[in-house]
Formats: structure tokens, sequence, C-alpha cells
């Protein structure tokens, strides 16, 4: 049986403003995901760079360079993990 964590990680994207303001126009929406404002898509943006998937890859951003969109881990040593009760 594995252990649940909950692990927060501190990260700095680096993105084109462009490819924050695309994904706000209803155009952009009715295909793909629907954003809030640009915090929602940059979070969005740096889950996915953090779980190993290029910009490349997701929907909506095939036609980018990765380079458009980088995730820098601020610290690896020291993420933050709190046990989850039950696990």
């Amino acid at each position: 049986m594995s252990a649940k964590f909950d692990c927060q990680i501190e990260v700095v994207l680096r993105v084109e403003p462009s490819l924050l303001d695309r994904a706000l126009t209803p155009e952009w929406q009715d295909s793909f995901y629907t954003f809030e404002d640009r915090e929602a898509v940059a979070a969005h943006l740096a889950y996915n760079l953090v779980q190993g998937r290029s910009l490349s890859s997701l929907d909506g951003w095939a036609d980018c360079e990765d380079s458009a969109a980088t995730v820098e881990i601020l610290d690896a040593t020291a993420w933050d993990c709190a046990k989850q009760s039950g696990g």
C-alpha cells in the first residue's frame, strides 16, 4: 500500500503573453478550455509543464514552439509535502 501526500512546489512560469491572451478569446474557448483569466491559463500551463508535457502537446497550443512556455522548479529539495489522512 502506498502512502498519499499533498505536495506544494514553487515554480516560475515564463510564457509569451500572446499565449495567455489567445486562450481567453471566445473562439479559442469554444474549441478548447474555458479560463476565467490569465492566471488560470498560467496555472494550467505550469501544471502540465511540471508533469513533463511539452507546450506543443497540449490542446490549443500544438502550433506553438515549446520554448514559448517554460517552467522552472525553484527548489526541488524543499518541496512542502503533508501526508494525507488515510493514505
